[in-house]
């Protein structure tokens, strides 16, 4: 079987171990500095002398020597003058063979330098530290960390230090250096496609700067034509027509400024359009009734209207007015356009002829000369409308030019398949049609393809969308739109978008996800695994520990007896642990099942499965009514009976436990309320409680647990897309709050 390389978290646990290893080490030593231990045995050159400490502990004692950690202790002159076990088994060597050799012997040559720099310093400062290679009986050589801790007995003063073997450790680093490694070859390949994708956009921006130079130009030059109108032309940008502009000729009609809103809709009842008033065959008419805000709210062009406009001034003028809709790619309509001719001339003119029927044979000679004044002016509104038809031309082939730099395939086709127009990508694509049907020049087939769906628009009325693929294998997405000439044929406006980049990223994506889901999978079985090889051994040490107890209890003493105990509940407690941790990966990595929960039968559930635990603590857990969630319900359930759970084991020792479940709809979101009279905790641990392992209280405290139950439930409140908060104060309970989704949106 090939050997599994570590993990990154494995290894990091390692990592965690060996420090653990080496602050025990560090502590026994403490305690042996600080007068912990009870009697040393100390050479003088007039015999050997015992030295008692006052209030030391045997335990120490017996401590040092059960550390796996190597201890030691230097006299004056840099000799061992007492080791442990550990020591001995790390050098290979029985311990009356190093007591009384010196310490750098036991050193690599090139290490017993800085072997001798790191006592000295020892001695000056009281402690020190430091990495070296020990050279074992074997010839082999072992990396150890030293720990030295200057130690005074009355007239004698020695060095106590700490062995602790991170071969491992080393191993550890070595593999992170090599993951290390990957991961800078990995960012540089991302790097260089990122520096090629870069130089791709730039050439795009570029294209984009000259496309939009273009524009820039084509909108001078029509603003330029739109100045030099002697009719008046008014526009909107805004649906609504709250702000409208002109050309000077309309400002001119109107006495307006070049930034007054000549709009009656204006929302600023101080605005230039709101101050003028329009009437109608003698009636006053509103905003809603004049041709833009017409031609923008019923979507089509208004006929030329003859209107009587009051000015601030006092001015009265007639003016003819049309409307007409603006409208984006998409056809909405996103504003309105009015040209407005000042007829009152020509009104006076009429006005002035119906007065002289009645004095027609006595003034013909008048009344041919102002027909003949009426008739020029007459040409010369002829000749404004000709200059307002080859501004309209001009429009038209602004138009055309904005389809001929568009970055998408554009053409019209007949029902009959024939291309009337294609813009420039159209024909660089698939060239010119010279008056053949689409399926004939593109495709080489004499009648119409299979596949095409675009006469559906001439069926429906409708736009439509659909896709196609072209025998070289490329993807098209595809618009229809019905379209209707100037003589009422019917006709189809389509937009074509090679999309096969895009649907290529798809596939990419659809199978680096289900690598991903498989991924997922097998580590979810790995952690099975794992945790079952893991337990069997500690099932194993709890055992034999528990048979050990009860057939060897006098022989082992109440020292042994003790050890024996700590170990079984040591063992205990790592057989949670590893529990908890499977029941953490899989609450992050199996897949979820939303249906319709009841909250408040699933609470209900939850504290039935805790009924032992609720009578043991004489406690009591009341359930209010809740809302229904999508959710799954086995992880909902695994969520609430943590929370009570929790409740009930952080009680207070002079009252009952009492707890109370409850929630409520808030919008999109529902709470859930789990209030206790516990002991609580200070909210500085607020966010702190809910990461793996952390426990606000020790070992030798009466509440047991492995620090992962709120993990676990922040994780399943994660997944649903929710949050979990806590509100407590020390000594007055604690109401933690989940919040989750009502609804979950499908595919997550």
């Amino acid at each position: 079987m090939e050997r599994r390389e570590p993990t990154r978290e494995e290894l990091l646990e390692k990592i965690r171990a060996l420090e653990d290893r080496l602050w025990e080490a560090e502590e026994t030593l403490h305690a042996i500095q600080n007068g912990e231990v009870d009697a040393l045995v100390i050479h003088k050159t007039d015999g050997e002398r015992l030295y008692t400490l006052t209030g030391a502990d045997h335990g120490y004692r017996v401590l040092v020597e059960s550390i796996s950690e190597g201890a030691l202790i230097l006299s004056s002159d840099d000799s061992i003058y007492y080791c442990n076990r550990a020591l001995a088994e790390m050098l290979g060597l029985p311990i009356p063979k190093i007591v009384g050799r010196k310490l750098d012997s036991y050193v690599a040559s090139e290490g017993r330098a800085q072997l001798r720099e790191l006592i000295e310093e020892g001695r000056g400062i009281g402690t020190a530290r430091g990495e070296f290679l020990m050279k074992r009986s074997d010839g082999t050589l072992l990396p150890v960390y030293i720990s030295l801790d200057c130690m005074r007995i009355e007239d004698f003063e020695g060095i106590c230090a700490v062995l602790t073997d991170f071969s491992e450790q080393k191993q550890v680093e070595e593999e992170l250096r090599r993951h290390r490694t990957q991961l800078e070859f990995l960012v540089g390949e991302r790097t260089t496609d990122l520096a090629r994708s870069n130089a791709e956009l730039q050439e795009e921006i570029a294209e984009r700067g000259k496309a939009e130079r273009e524009l820039f130009e084509t909108h001078q030059r029509l603003r330029a034509l739109m100045n030099a109108l002697p009719v008046g032309v008014s526009f909107s940008d805004d649906p609504t027509c709250r702000e409208i502009t002109g050309n000077p000729a309309v400002l001119a009609q109107f006495e307006a400024g070049l930034h007054d809103n000549l709009s009656a809709s204006a929302a600023d009842p101080d605005a230039r359009g709101r101050q003028v008033r329009f009437f109608r065959e003698g009636r006053e008419i509103s905003d809603a009734e004049l041709p833009l805000q017409r031609a923008v709210a019923e979507d089509r062009g208004i006929q030329p209207m003859e209107l009587e406009v009051l000015l601030p001034s006092g001015r009265r003028w007639i003016v003819e007015a049309s409307g007409a809709p603006l409208r984006n790619a998409e056809g909405k309509v996103t504003g309105g356009v009015a040209v407005t001719l000042d007829i009152t001339g020509r009104k006076r003119m009429e006005e002035e002829l119906r007065k002289s029927r009645d004095e027609l044979e006595i003034r013909v000679r008048e009344r041919t000369a102002e027909l003949v004044k009426v008739n020029d002016e007459l040409l010369a509104e002829i000749d404004e409308r000709e200059r307002a038809e080859r501004a309209v031309k001009a429009e038209r082939q602004r138009f055309y030019d904005v389809l001929e730099t568009l970055p998408v395939h554009v053409c019209l086709l007949t029902p009959d398949y024939h291309v009337l127009f294609a813009n420039r990508l159209f024909r660089e694509c698939f060239g010119e049609s010279q008056g053949r049907c689409c399926h004939d020049y593109i495709l080489q087939q004499p009648e119409p393809c299979e596949f095409c769906e675009s006469c559906k628009v001439l069926q429906t009325n409708q736009p439509y969308h659909w896709e196609r693929k072209l025998p070289d294998g490329r993807i098209i997405d595809v618009h229809d739109f019905p379209f209707t000439d100037t003589y009422g044929s019917p006709l189809i406006l389509e937009m074509n978008v090679d999309i096969t980049e895009r649907r290529q990223a798809e596939e990419k994506l659809k199978a680096y996800t289900a690598r991903l889901e498989l991924m997922n999978r097998e580590l979810a079985d790995f952690a099975f695994i794992a945790s079952h090889d893991l337990q069997e051994p500690l099932r194993k040490i709890q055992t034999f520990g528990h048979m050990l107890n009860k057939r060897y209890s006098e022989v082992l003493g109440a020292v042994g007896r003790d050890y024996m105990d700590r170990m079984i509940r040591a063992a205990g407690r790592m057989s949670d642990l590893i529990r908890a941790l499977l029941v953490y990966s899989r609450t992050g990595t199996s897949l979820l099942d939303y249906t319709p929960v009841s909250l408040t039968e699933v609470a209900e559930q939850a504290a039935s499965d805790l009924e032992f635990l609720i009578h043991e603590a004489k406690g009591s857990v009341k359930i209010g009514e809740m809302p229904t969630v999508e959710a799954d319900a086995a992880l909902v359930r695994q969520l609430l009976q943590n929370m009570i759970e929790n409740a009930i084991k952080y009680h207070k020792e002079s009252e009952p436990p009492m707890v109370k479940v409850y929630g409520s709809a808030e919008g999109p979101l529902c709470h859930i309320f789990i209030e206790d009279n516990g002991i609580g905790f200070d909210e500085r641990y607020r966010r702190e409680i809910f990461k793996p392992f952390e426990r606000l209280h020790g070992r030798n405290s009466p509440y047991s647990g492995t620090g992962m139950g709120l993990a676990i439930c922040m994780k399943i409140a994660a997944r649903h897309g929710g949050d979990i908060t806590v509100n407590s104060t020390p000594g007055q309970g604690a109401t933690f709050i989940v919040t989750l989704p009502r609804k979950q949106e499908r595919g997550t």
